[in-house]
């Protein structure tokens, strides 16, 4: 499975969602969250070839 750039804006747009539905709080998202969020299943999506 490759991973690609646009995973890390998927994982950060995760976070930005959970955080703005109060789910988590802004003030703790360390990037172990955030490295946890990109491992997500989904969170690399495959971006095709050109």
């Amino acid at each position: 499975m490759t991973r690609t750039t646009p995973g890390i804006f998927a994982a950060a747009r995760q976070i930005a969602e959970a955080t703005s539905a109060g789910t988590i709080d802004s003030d703790t998202v360390s990037p172990t969250q955030l490295n946890a969020a990109a491992s997500l299943p989904g969170a690399w999506p495959r971006v095709a070839e050109p």
